[in-house]
């Protein structure tokens, strides 16, 4: 059966087709992620997951390796603000979530982190990135599921590494990415799959917390002593429906 042929059942098949075919990340719905989330198990990792970064290798791909910088910058500031005026404590990155090397399609996290309780996800993009937001959203939701199997082992792991002092019981997922990133997305030829964005987001967000934020300033124009926080989209871009 080839690619064309496949009829995906996880969020890593949705993934992968989706990277491979514009026009099949244009026919994705809600509905079919929401289903594919709750059918995903796994993996479910032996190993630490807080680990040291020490002597990591850079990731292929410009974007990839400006995305790993801005994630040790935003873990080094400690905390990010969020639009509802509450703090983000970030407690690690590149968070790994392979159970062997062979787990095709499964990632690292960008930045991961506390708030209210809740076990924060954020998927990060620059400005210069192409990369459709649709597939970022896949990439997240598919990284949300792995963690919700697992989400009592990392727990258990934070508390008794420092990184908290409660059981966390629940993610919140966001996908943070500056101006420019949106912006492209939002007027021209691609605002349908804006539209299309916001649609999945909106509903999704019915069952499980994602936001799509504005990283403000510019990691492309900010000096190294600024401090970033996020900002809400909706108030610098023009929203579908």
């Amino acid at each position: 059966m080839t690619d064309a042929e496949e009829i995906p059942s996880t969020l890593l098949d949705y993934l992968r087709l989706a990277r491979l075919s514009s026009d099949m990340a244009a026919s994705l719905s809600a509905a079919q992620l929401k289903n594919a989330y709750d059918v995903q198990r796994g993996p479910f990792r032996q190993q630490p997951y807080f680990v040291s970064h020490a002597g990591k290798g850079r990731t292929q791909g410009a974007s990839n390796r400006e995305e790993e910088w801005l994630a040790r910058r935003l873990y080094k500031q400690g905390t990010m603000r969020l639009p509802d005026g509450k703090l983000l404590q970030l407690i690690d990155y590149q968070f790994p979530l392979k159970a062997v090397r062979s787990d095709a399609g499964i990632g690292k996290i960008d930045l991961v982190g506390i708030c209210d309780g809740d076990f924060g996800l954020v998927e990060l993009k620059v400005g210069r990135s192409n990369e459709n937001p649709v597939i970022a959203l896949l990439e997240l939701l598919a990284y949300a599921a792995v963690v919700r199997d697992n989400l009592e082992t990392i727990s258990a792991e934070a508390m008794a590494t420092g990184r908290c002092t409660h059981a966390l019981a629940t993610t919140r997922n966001f996908i943070v990415a500056p101006l420019q990133f949106w912006a492209k997305w939002a007027v021209g030829p691609r605002a349908s799959r804006w539209v299309q964005f916001c649609d999945i987001q909106r509903e999704l967000s019915r069952h499980l917390r994602i936001d799509y934020l504005v990283l403000h300033p510019d990691p492309a124009q900010a000096n190294d002593t600024e401090r970033f926080e996020c900002h809400r989209l909706s108030e610098a871009l023009p929203s579908a429906g």
